[in-house]
């Protein structure tokens, strides 16, 4: 039923097809550039599209994001590839091949995405969408797959949200929960991931990160 409702679906087609890292910085802001001028249009479209195909209704609060979350782990691993082992995620990393055919549920993953950043925003406006910069105090952030790729920005200390990891991790994760043996995959993990962001964007400035603060898993939606 996943791979049917593909059809047709709409293109992620960023300007700069290979990993921002490995692009000269203006080819990366232009791909963010554009992510933020189709993200409210495919926000939408996605909305539609799940309450067209799934009877599913994609609202920006708690009962929306948890909707989503079971929504990805019922029907997410049907939208990749039929062999969960092939699955190469490097394909979203570099946006090539294009996310067509037996790639469109990387669109999906994309606008999974979108959709829990901005449900992370309305519940906590001071987040803002921003190009990843890396961490000086964390030099292995510069070689991350997510470097200059968009993320949430306006946490305290040099914390980030990475909600475009989290479509990936969601859809990834229906797979496994699809999968006899996978004891990896946890229900609604999309969830999971919006509590730990909610959770952190609350912590205020000289609180020490390293610090075990409470539990993010009670965080309300």
């Amino acid at each position: 039923m996943a791979r049917r409702a593909l059809r047709d679906y709409p293109l992620y087609d960023v300007p700069h097809k290979r990993l921002e890292r490995d692009m000269i910085e203006a080819h990366a802001e232009e791909n963010f550039e554009y992510f933020m001028e189709v993200r409210q249009s495919r926000l939408a479209h996605f909305v539609d599209w799940m309450k067209e195909h799934f009877s599913v209704r994609v609202t920006l609060d708690g009962d929306g994001l948890v909707a989503v979350s079971n929504w990805a782990d019922e029907y997410g691993g049907g939208l990749l590839q039929s062999d969960y082992q092939a699955v190469d995620l490097s394909v979203w990393a570099k946006y090539a091949p294009a996310w067509r055919d037996e790639y469109a549920g990387f669109n999906v993953m994309v606008d999974l995405g979108i959709f829990q950043g901005e449900y992370l925003i309305a519940k906590r406006p001071q987040l803002v969408w921003e190009m990843y910069g890396g961490r000086d105090i964390e030099p292995s952030t510069f070689d991350s797959e997510h470097f200059r790729k968009p993320c949430l920005g306006g946490f305290s200390r040099y914390w980030n949200g990475f909600p475009l990891r989290a479509g990936v991790g969601a859809i990834i994760n229906g797979r496994g929960l699809a999968t006899i043996g996978d004891h990896m995959a946890r229900p609604r993990s999309l969830v999971t991931d919006a509590q730990s962001n909610l959770y952190l964007s609350n912590i205020p400035e000289g609180i020490d990160p390293v610090m075990t603060i409470g539990d993010y898993r009670n965080e309300p939606l």
